[in-house]
């Protein structure tokens, strides 16, 4: 498939910063999650990649988020899979 006339073609229009961000920002999800917990770091992951792919509605990106972090918890419960809660776990006992 050729790309529209005007188009340029190759790595040359590859969006490096994005990618480059997305790699800084899956670092620091990995060094966070065990401090925040999972629902935490992972709705704040989310949140932050939506917001480097060019969302920028927060009343989009807040319940998206959020919701979809919740979501894989309850499916990792009902499959008897326990996840960290992190700091806030600890402080609650």
């Amino acid at each position: 498939m050729k790309p529209p006339p005007g188009q340029p073609v190759g790595v040359a229009a590859f969006a490096w910063g994005r990618a480059a961000g997305l790699l800084a920002l899956m670092c620091a999800y990995a060094l966070t999650i065990g401090f925040l917990g999972f629902v935490v770091a992972s709705a704040l992951f989310l949140a932050a990649g939506f917001g480097i792919l060019g969302e920028r509605r927060p009343l989009v990106l807040a319940p998206v988020a959020g919701g979809t972090a919740l979501g894989f918890w309850v499916v990792f419960e009902l499959l008897d899979v326990k996840l960290d809660w992190g700091v806030f776990g600890r402080i609650s006992g």
